[in-house]
């Protein structure tokens, strides 16, 4: 058979190793826990399968059509539940053997065409035949090591080379004598033969020299080397372990036989300490060699069909068998449960309670997929006894009400797992509980949150199975007494909400727990919590702003709260804030100005609410305002007059205003009606009002401010001006006869143009008004002019021909 060993160790083995009493590796398991072969994958349709080998994720089978016609089957293994063909190959002839190396599988061929065909699956959906080595004689087993291919044909052994390239392979080497198997460890192979095994030194190929020999079985029908130690497959001797570790010894010693086999053994592989046998009628058994010289045999499986070809590779046995390709597993069961609950003797305040026990295994990424549970009456488990069974696939189970447990009645459970491969472990400890109608734990954890006439209450769930829900209790004082405050039970959460409280009392509450039998549990902790006034007022609302020289007066309605305190202002200079509060103390009223602003920009106010508890509203829509200049200046102080000739000279003192533009001054020759005099403020604290006539005359002056507001009218003043130079002037310095003389024509030249104020009688519209005026020494004379809005008033320009007194008329008017 060809056999090549495999690139891991196979996990199983050290399990098996426990249960036989051997810890190996450093690993120890529970030794009563069972192994069992499992079957977890199986390919038909493979009609006489002969041999299997496996690379990496995928096995190559051979096997033989009834006509005899071989065919190699590429089988991907890589879900052995799910094996799936990939490519086959015919090849001439029936085969018997097959291994691999590299790109290429090699088949022992025989029935036809003797040989040794090779097929290339470097695409292994499309294998292809390629070269074939014709023998003389048909091979009984082929080993390929190091390299180069060994074939034994009976008579003699073939070693072959070029293996690797699409050319034949070539013979390098022949030994000459009786070869049935062949197995290669180093610079040695070991012939499997009639009575026993021969070691032949192919390390110095073509020359091939002998070794020892040992003698000590009947047959050998497979051989398996590794480390110090043959193992040899031995028909009706089952199986021998010869020492090799001096393969030139003339007699090798034999180390252990056992035969306690109820086949033939056909075929071994070892693979860490433990020996995988073939027998004869389709038996696997799984042999314990981690001492050779005791060989231990574990367990044994009947896979249903002779054994023809035989593989292990990391966790899996392949097997070449009939018409099938089948894998197996070792499996451990799992342990048995533990971790068990309720605990034993327990008391349970339900009678629908939850087992629960641990699951484990020492199959490393097994997991659970069954449990199987039961509950009695007594500790035998008999049918009498058992009340409730069931199985599920989960490491825990609530007993449902069908299983009709009373309160008062002590029940035993156990439980036991199952793997994934059906593996069952042994049933668990009994432990017994007892249903017992007990109210529930008490609530922990309470804690209140006083708010506004309300207090919010948590706490932490209770666990019981039967639990209903909760009931609050409240009390004015520690000692109570206390009332239950839900109207109905709390079945829904571990909050509850407390209303209706005044603000300001402290309050005392307590939780219960209740189950679905009416059992209340003792109270939880008691915790305190007073209520305050956590609402603000309404938001104002109405705001209005006024704006005035750098301030603005904001005033709303009142806010109706009964706690009301106040308002406080906020302002920015952005629409959307950020706002700022201006105020440094409540506000009482409704209004409020806000000062030491800049005129021109525009600012947005707002106002809040803010009751005794210092609760405070929204901030009402804010309203804008922009500051402007309506302060008018105070009125002038202190003007004086002095009469000069055909004019006055008015002093008084300077306004204090910083914005201040100047003054204007008025007169009037009634004291009623006055007119402006000057067109231009004036920017001094003095002015001379010139072309007066010799007459009374009143006066009063205003300041103004850059803004253009006027100030109230000063005191009124009046005066006469002179008409003599002889009088004297103060204002004008003394002056020579013909000076003054000079001086006296240019100020009745100014005066010609004298405008006066007449008032009319009363006349609706706006007539043209003809006046004629008459002085005394004088020509008759007329002017014309429009009376002002009012239609009363009319300012007339006359010539003036001498400084007298005039009579006036009215003509005539019209329009």
């Amino acid at each position: 058979m060809g056999v090549v060993r495999p690139l891991r160790r196979f996990k199983f083995i050290l399990v098996l190793i426990v249960a036989a009493g051997i810890v190996s590796s450093g690993f120890s398991f529970k030794a009563e826990a069972a192994v069992e072969l499992v079957e977890v994958g199986s390919y038909s349709g493979l009609t006489n399968a002969v041999d299997v080998t496996v690379n990496d994720s995928v096995a190559y089978v051979v096997y033989n059509d009834p006509a005899g016609q071989a065919t190699l089957a590429v089988i991907d293994v890589s879900q052995p539940d799910a094996l799936v063909v990939k490519g086959r190959a015919a090849a001439a002839g029936s085969s018997v053997a097959l291994d691999v190396y590299g790109n290429y599988v090699f088949i022992a061929m025989a029935g036809g065409n003797p040989g040794l065909q090779k097929v290339s699956v470097a695409d292994q959906q499309n294998p292809l035949p390629g070269t074939h080595k014709d023998l003389s004689e048909a091979p009984r087993d082929l080993k390929i090591a190091n390299g180069l291919a060994y074939v034994p044909v009976g008579d003699k052994l073939y070693i072959m080379d070029h293996l690797a390239g699409p050319e034949f392979p070539q013979i390098v080497g022949t030994y000459y004598g009786a070869a049935e198997t062949v197995d290669v460890e180093g610079d040695w192979a070991f012939i499997g033969r009639e009575g026993g095994l021969k070691p032949v030194n192919v390390g110095d190929l073509p020359n091939i020299t002998e070794g020892g020999a040992y003698g000590g079985c009947n047959q050998v029908r497979d051989v398996y080397v590794t480390g110090n130690y043959a193992y040899l497959a031995a028909g009706s001797d089952g199986l021998h372990i010869v020492d090799v570790s001096n393969p030139g010894r003339i007699s090798l010693p034999k180390i252990a036989a056992l035969n306690s086999f109820e086949q033939d053994i056909e075929s071994v592989f070892v693979v860490s300490n433990m020996a995988y046998l073939a027998g004869t009628g389709g038996n696997l058994y799984v042999v314990n060699v981690n001492n050779p010289a005791s060989p231990q045999l574990i367990m044994s499986c009947d896979t249903g069909n002779a054994i023809a070809g035989l593989y292990v590779k990391d966790d899996y046995i392949y097997l070449a068998s009939g018409d099938k390709l089948k894998i197996y597993t070792l499996n451990y069961a799992p342990n048995t449960p533990d971790n068990l609950s309720p605990s034993n003797n327990a008391s349970v305040e339900t009678t629908t309670p939850v087992l629960s026990a641990g699951f484990s295994d020492p199959d490393e990424g097994d997991y659970l997929s069954a449990a199987e549970w039961q509950i009695a009456t007594g500790l035998a488990f008999t049918a009498e006894e058992i009340v409730y069974s069931a199985t599920n696939n989960a490491a825990f189970f609530t007993v449902p009400a069908e299983a009709k447990l009373a309160y008062g009645t002590t029940y035993y459970w156990r439980v036991r797992f199952s793997d994934r491969y059906g593996s069952w472990s042994g049933w668990s400890e009994t432990f017994s509980f007892t249903p017992v109608d007990l109210p529930p734990a008490a609530p922990t954890g309470l804690a209140a949150a006083a708010g506004d006439a309300q207090v919010d209450l948590t706490w932490n769930g209770v666990s019981a199975q039967d639990l209903a829900g909760y009931n609050v209790y409240r009390a004015a004082a520690s000692e109570g007494p206390y009332e239950k405050a839900n109207e109905s039970l709390i079945a829904q959460g571990t909050s509850f909400t407390v209303t209706g409280l005044t603000n300001g009392t402290t309050y005392y509450f307590r939780v219960t727990a209740v189950d679905n039998n009416g059992n209340e549990s003792a109270s939880s902790e008691t915790v305190t919590a007073t209520p305050q006034d956590l609402t603000p007022p309404a938001v104002p609302t109405n705001l209005t702003a006024e704006a005035h020289d750098k301030e603005v007066v904001l005033r709303w309605p009142a806010v109706g709260d009964e706690d009301l305190a106040g308002y406080n202002v906020f302002r920015s200079e952005q629409p959307g804030g950020p706002f700022q509060k201006v105020n440094e103390s409540i506000i009482n009223g409704c209004s409020y100005t806000v000062s030491e602003l800049a005129n021109g920009t525009t600012y947005y106010f707002a106002v809040t609410a803010v009751d005794v508890r210092g609760n405070e509203s929204g901030r009402c829509e804010a309203v804008a305002a922009a500051p402007v200049d309506d302060r008018a200046p105070g009125a002038p102080q202190g003007l004086t007059v002095s009469p000069g000739v055909y004019k006055v000279f008015l002093e008084w003192v300077t306004n204090t205003e910083p914005d201040l533009a100047g003054y204007y001054i008025y007169l009037s020759t009634d004291g009623i009606s006055f007119a402006q005099s000057n067109p231009e403020p004036v920017a001094g604290t003095s002015y001379t009002v010139t072309g007066l006539a010799h007459r009374c005359y009143y006066f009063y002056i205003k300041a103004v401010d850059q803004a253009g507001n006027y100030s109230p009218a000063s005191q009124v003043v009046e005066a006469i001006p002179q008409n003599r130079r002889h009088h004297s002037d103060p204002h004008t310095p003394s002056q020579s006869e013909e000076e003054q003389q000079e001086q006296d024509v240019k100020d009745k030249e100014g005066a010609l143009d004298e405008q006066l104020l007449i008032t009319l009688p009363e006349r609706a519209g706006a007539p043209l008004v003809q006046v004629g005026y008459m002085p005394s020494g004088e020509g008759f004379g007329m002017c014309f002019g429009l009376p002002d809005e009012s239609g009363s008033r009319l300012a007339l320009t006359c010539p003036v021909f001498s400084w007298q007194l005039f009579n006036f008329h009215l003509l005539d008017w019209w329009g």
